[in-house]
């Protein structure tokens, strides 16, 4: 199977060329897309929709606008998940006897992978309580996996990302509704705040009530987290649609403190990894029948029909990571699920308008804090 798409590192230059003032007639997003937007796979059923690279453009103009906004050089952090509870260091390891649909990519064999693990609040304000209600992000970051990169990200060519978050759904499917809604939510008035409903409808309001109004936790490692989104395992004609989830190997269940401090969620996971290790699974649902669309975020894949199956074990050391050199690096470090073998490829609109966001974002960052 041949892969047409394929961006090479001279556009993430020419992007950082673009912050830096070399081009400054045309916008970061039509930097990034000028050499191609991800193709569909119609074997999974991803189709294009009508002007969704432009869409997918006007989405990160409006995000592009409001960081800048925000903040002032050398300060900028990422849009979403601003606050982290701590980047850790990890071992995924790849488990035996799967399944022969699931032997793909890097579950093909048993192996083990240094890997990064990033907790985060969704909020975007990184001073948040972590007792007021929201939705948590986990980011995993494998290093020294092999195969063929869809883009060619400088230091990166050994890196495989997953971007997972405490829901298994999104709220919108295309990357126009998305646009609207960063809008309303950064730049609109309350009014336009409540007329979002009009532009997500019923399920998508409900996936956010659901999302930012979810119980509180004791610590991070005990919620269980969810892609959303969808991905491809495989990259030739044994290629399957696949969801993934991560959940603890053993539940524990911290208690909330009585009167916690606003970085309760970081104390309780130091104290975990002070004490010793933590298990956690990495899980796979695979797409089953014409129910479950690669297109369609905002229903949840029903797990009666299609079980997740267990196909990693992520452990973490004991260790020490709450220090200002790692913390430091932490805040460095970008997640992205387009940083990805073609084994793993992300699908859908909403991963479609991710590769163009999650760059754009990216790049920005790093030329305010000149890093």
């Amino acid at each position: 199977m041949s892969f047409p798409f394929k961006r090479s590192a001279c556009t993430m230059l020419q992007a950082s060329a673009f912050l830096l003032g070399t081009f400054p007639a045309v916008s970061i997003a039509e930097t990034l897309i000028q050499d191609g937007y991800p193709t569909a796979d119609p074997f999974l059923g991803e189709a294009l929709q009508k002007d969704e690279a432009e869409h997918a453009k006007n989405l990160l103009d409006v995000i592009t606008k409001k960081i800048q906004s925000d903040y002032y050089p050398g300060t900028a952090k990422r849009d979403e998940h601003t606050k982290a509870h701590g980047c850790v260091e990890a071992t995924f390891s790849v488990v035996g006897d799967l399944p022969d649909a699931l032997r793909q990519g890097i579950f093909s064999k048993p192996q083990d992978f240094k890997s990064k693990l990033r907790f985060s609040n969704s909020s975007a304000d990184g001073q948040a309580n972590d007792i007021e209600k929201d939705g948590r992000g986990l980011s995993i970051k494998l290093y020294g996996v092999a195969g063929d990169k869809i883009d060619d990200i400088p230091d990166a060519a050994d890196q495989q990302d997953f971007v997972l978050v405490s829901v298994p759904f999104f709220f919108v499917n295309s990357a126009q509704d998305y646009t609207k809604v960063v809008d309303a939510k950064d730049n609109g008035t309350k009014l336009d705040q409540l007329e979002m409903t009009a532009t997500i409808g019923l399920k998508g309001t409900e996936n956010i009530v659901e999302f930012f109004g979810a119980p509180n936790i004791g610590n991070p490692l005990e919620q269980t987290y969810y892609s959303a989104v969808p991905y491809r395992l495989g990259a030739d004609e044994n290629r399957i649609a696949v969801k993934y989830a991560v959940k603890q190997c053993a539940p524990t269940q911290t208690p909330i403190p009585e009167n916690p401090n606003r970085n309760y969620l970081r104390d309780a996971l130091v104290t975990t990894l002070d004490q010793g290790e933590a298990c956690l699974e990495f899980m796979v649902q695979q797409k089953i029948g014409d129910s479950m669309s690669v297109e369609d975020s905002v229903s949840a894949w029903r797990e009666d029909i299609s079980p997740f199956v267990t196909v990693a074990k992520i452990t973490i050391p004991k260790q020490t990571f709450n220090t200002a050199k790692q913390n430091d690096e932490c805040e460095k470090l970008s997640f992205d699920p387009w940083n990805s073998v073609h084994a793993h490829k992300p699908l859908g609109s909403i991963n479609r308008v991710r590769w163009v966001v999650y760059r754009g974002i990216s790049a920005l960052r790093q030329q305010m804090n000149d890093q």
